[in-house]
């Protein structure tokens, strides 16, 4: 649970400080979806002070979001730009970080107006990584030592909507929304 919580710490809020160098990352070619159009705020809905189980805060403004242990320090967050890039599919909310000439995403979808979801690919589910073959090109890049190091894929709209039909993503975490 432990790995669980630092690769959603890692997707979620892109904190350096968080990352485990032993796992195995999906990373995009261009942001999630392809050919939709950015975002230019965060939703209304989306914005607000979330807390998590272990009371991790999660505050969403217009243009930024924070991370923090729940206490003072903060340990990631950014603001909507080239760089950082939300979009809205169906119900679920796609935050890309571009890093280097890649992406890495993580999904978010708000239910019941009060509880926000994250989900991740997780790359150390083989079965869901297989199936994740099934449905798109996937590439591997290897490390030195010819261990994967993270797998890159282009899913087009079509791709993507069976990604999410079929579960592709992980849940591994939800924020509530602090009154």
């Amino acid at each position: 649970m432990y790995i669980k919580k630092n690769i959603v710490l890692f997707f979620l809020f892109f904190s350096l400080i968080v990352f485990i160098s032993s796992c195995v990352e999906v990373k995009f070619e261009q942001p999630q979806p392809a050919g939709i159009k950015a975002e230019k705020i965060f939703p209304v809905d989306l914005q607000g002070t979330y807390i998590d189980e272990n009371n991790d805060t999660l505050i969403i403004n217009d243009v930024t979001y924070r991370f923090g242990n729940g206490k003072t320090i903060f340990g990631g967050g950014g603001e909507l730009s080239e760089n950082l890039i939300l979009k809205k599919y169906k119900k679920y909310y796609f935050l890309s970080e571009k890093n280097d000439s890649l992406w890495n995403i993580i999904v978010v979808k708000l239910k019941n107006k009060n509880d926000l979801k994250v989900f991740i690919i997780d790359c150390e589910n083989k079965e869901k990584i297989e199936e994740l073959k099934k449905i798109t090109n996937v590439k591997e890049r290897y490390k030195s030592e010819g261990e994967i190091d993270y797998y890159i894929i282009n899913p087009d709209k079509k791709e993507l909507k069976k990604m999410l039909r079929k579960e592709i993503l992980t849940e591994v975490g939800t924020f509530k929304k602090f009154h």
